[in-house]
């Protein structure tokens, strides 16, 4: 669509503009829909020829939603280490005062 970017004054143009960019978004929803499912029944090893895929999908819509996808799998991995080491939790305030003794 970069080459038609000057053409949008055309009406079948920037129609064509709005459908690409729907279809990139739900391309997007879908493929973070899916590997949200795929991670939440922890089916990663047996679906990851299709978890591959989407990321050839998500390399194609570009760098914003690689990103999203970054972010969200790095949220999703140390979400548990959040919840340990908050700052007002026992354990991280006992660790940090005796490191020792967990």
């Amino acid at each position: 669509m970069a080459h038609f970017k000057s053409y949008r004054s055309i009406d079948q143009i920037a129609l064509l503009s709005r459908n690409v960019a729907d279809l990139q978004n739900q391309l997007l929803e879908q493929v973070c829909e899916d590997f949200e499912i795929v991670f939440a029944k922890g089916e990663v090893m047996t679906r990851k020829g299709m978890l591959a895929e989407a990321c050839l999908v998500m390399d194609a819509l570009g760098d914003a939603s690689r990103t999203r996808l970054v972010n969200w799998f790095c949220n999703t991995q140390l979400r548990e280490y959040r919840q340990i080491f908050r700052g007002t939790d026992e354990v991280c305030n006992s660790y940090i005062l005796f490191p020792t003794s967990i």
